[in-house]
């Protein structure tokens, strides 16, 4: 918003530059053709230079009229140039699932087999051969340095970015086509509607759309209102949206900016009680809350989705040490795996570094 209003206001700022500008040039020309009607009064008659004035006067108007309208063009003309960008970008690739996939997935088993990925053609690897696999029903963190491939991993298990194909002229990438399955299901055989229902994602910056609450909780209806607030209730959102006027219909203004940071979360955590998925992803999710937040929100991961896949790309090493596993990465490759208390009982090992590093104990 403040870099929309910074653009705007200097628009505005030009235009009256500009508008100054033609005023300054209109009085010039008005004023050199009274000079020149005084230096010819014996040549010209009053009514032919107060004709002369007023002609001049009205057509300088309508050229900083004309001008202002040209401005104002261009910059629509800007819109619709950014328009037909949006429209020529690439579709994502969808595919038609083969399979009956109505009970998909039941145990939420994930398994990354030689996973490569690049954002564009031509860019760098972001994942470099990934090899690991999740249990069903296990809880995961995956930690790692800035830059090491963590979220890019959650958009690879979402197919917000295609897996790559093997590039065989990198030494350090094996040539072999890999993928992602869940429950044995490659994701790559799984339309991108079915696959983005079955698994939910918890992310650092939560978004909630202009609307009512029951909307950004239940947009598709699927939902009861004793189910809307039991799931409130899990979360501890019941007594604050209960106060709220309109309760479930209470306004949500754009971006949710009537909600705090920790409140929006946990809207998000609600959404994912409710689309009861077997495949939890949390992207940082607990990174810009508060201690007591994050402690609900652990406590909910717990109870809510005890039987549920839950992978964390942690920030907090602490929120994470009752896990199963941990899985650290490091430019894009995983370099450890193990359980949270084995691998820090190793010194040499990356996860104490990061641990010790971070000040965390």
């Amino acid at each position: 918003m403040d870099r929309q209003q910074a653009a705007l206001i200097m628009f505005y700022y030009a235009n009256r530059w500009f508008s100054l500008w033609i005023t300054i040039v209109s009085t010039l020309v008005v004023f050199a053709s009274a000079v020149f009607a005084v230096v010819s009064v014996e040549r010209l008659s009053p009514s032919t230079v107060a004709l002369a004035v007023s002609t001049i006067l009205a057509i300088m108007q309508e050229v900083a009229l004309m001008m202002t309208k040209l401005g104002y063009l261009q910059t629509q003309l800007v819109d619709a140039e950014r328009l037909k960008q949006y429209l020529s970008l690439p579709l994502e690739k969808d595919v038609q699932s083969q399979r009956d996939l109505k009970e998909w997935p039941q145990n939420g088993r994930i398994e990354f087999q030689n996973v490569n990925m690049r954002y564009r053609e031509g860019m760098d690897l972001v994942l470099k051969n990934l090899t690991f696999a999740i249990d069903g029903g296990q809880k995961v963190g995956i930690v790692g340095r800035t830059g090491a491939g963590k979220s890019s991993l959650a958009l690879a298990l979402l197919r917000m970015v295609e897996i790559s194909k093997s590039d065989f002229n990198q030494a350090d990438v094996e040539g072999t086509d890999g993928f992602i399955k869940i429950d044995d299901v490659d994701i790559a055989s799984v339309d991108l509607a079915t696959l983005r229902e079955r698994l939910s994602i918890i992310p650092q910056e939560a978004f909630m759309f202009t609307g009512t609450l029951r909307e950004n909780l239940n947009p598709f209806s699927k939902a009861t209102d004793q189910e809307l607030w039991s799931a409130l209730e899990k979360v501890g959102l019941k007594s604050l949206v209960k106060e709220m006027d309109g309760g479930l219909d209470a306004t949500v203004t754009e971006a949710g900016d009537n909600f705090s940071v920790g409140q929006k979360q946990l809207v998000c955590l609600t959404r994912a009680i409710l689309r009861n998925s077997k495949v939890i992803i949390l992207d940082e999710a607990t990174a810009s809350v508060d201690n007591d937040t994050d402690a609900l929100i652990q406590e909910t991961l717990k109870t809510e989705f005890g039987d549920c896949t839950v992978v964390t790309i942690a920030h907090r090493v602490n929120t994470i040490m009752s896990y199963d596993k941990i899985i650290v990465m490091d430019a894009g490759r995983v370099v450890e795996i193990g359980a949270p208390g084995d691998l820090l009982a190793d010194s040499t090992s990356h996860f104490f570094g990061l641990v010790h590093n971070s000040g965390q104990q």
